[in-house]
């Protein structure tokens, strides 16, 4: 099938879709928030000791 014309959905850069602060769209009582709120909570040497170190940075800084 064979179309007349071009479509093309409207691009905008300044666009805000979500706002600035999640927790105002989820409940206290969500789970999301209950697991956050556990994990903000665990010693970050925990996630970082199974890494020996070295290496390039993970990210492009």
């Amino acid at each position: 099938m064979k179309y007349d014309h071009t479509s093309f959905v409207n691009y905008n850069m300044n666009q805000l879709v979500l706002p600035l602060d999640l927790v105002i769209l989820i409940p206290q009582n969500h789970l999301s928030t209950i697991v956050h709120e556990a994990v903000e909570k665990l010693d970050d040497a925990l996630l970082f000791q199974p890494y020996k170190g070295g290496g390039r940075p993970s990210y492009h800084q």
